[in-house]
């Protein structure tokens, strides 16, 4: 960690994944919390430490005991900021965003395939700051290809769609981030290079 630390530029910001046992596994939150305190603490001295992100599976599904846990993960990784990013549809409700938000955790949005069961790519922040995950839409390979469910490359157009969709919003978050997670062949940096040229950066 320290020397992933030493080897990033200033003012370059991290997002850190949680440990497995958070977000599927759900037990031994204590002792795993404890490990990944001392684990993140190069980010968090460096000043480089943009916030956590819990990625939740498809089987964690919608209910006030999930939101509860939620918060329960939040106290585990304070003062970090946590970031909830969730797979089923069943998410997509005002009960969940009302909830994030009072709590102060933020959403991410997900892009990902037009698949019965997913989520949306309903861009909006329950915090100050926006955060988006693009996976790919990778139909064929989403349930059964392990890895290569994430095997993708976004044309021009799907990009200029998410373009459009942050100008929409830039106004109402301070800060932004936009993560390509389909990692195969290269795919999520040349994607991220193109789109980093489509909206003037």
């Amino acid at each position: 960690m320290a020397n992933i630390v030493k080897k990033a530029p200033s003012g370059f910001d991290f997002m850190v994944k949680v440990p497995q046992s958070f977000t599927h596994r759900r037990t031994d939150l204590d002792q795993d919390a404890a490990a990944f305190s001392e684990a993140i603490k190069p980010f968090e001295e460096s000043g480089k430490l943009s916030g956590l992100l819990a990625q939740y599976p498809y089987s964690f599904k919608f209910s006030q005991d999930a939101l509860d846990y939620i918060a329960i993960c939040r106290d585990q990784v304070s003062p970090n900021q946590l970031y909830v990013e969730f797979r089923h549809s069943g998410w997509a409700n005002r009960a969940m965003y009302d909830r994030l938000k009072s709590e102060g955790i933020g959403y991410v949005c997900v892009d990902e395939p037009d698949l019965p069961g997913l989520l949306n790519p309903d861009l909006f922040a329950t915090t100050e700051t926006g955060y988006i995950r693009l996976h790919g839409r990778n139909k064929e390979q989403w349930w059964d290809g392990g890895a290569l469910r994430y095997d993708y490359y976004y044309s021009p157009e799907e990009l200029k769609q998410w373009r459009e969709k942050i100008e929409k919003i830039k106004e109402k978050v301070k800060a932004l981030y936009v993560f390509f997670n389909n990692c195969h062949r290269g795919s999520a940096a040349k994607n991220a290079l193109e789109f980093m040229k489509l909206v003037g950066l």
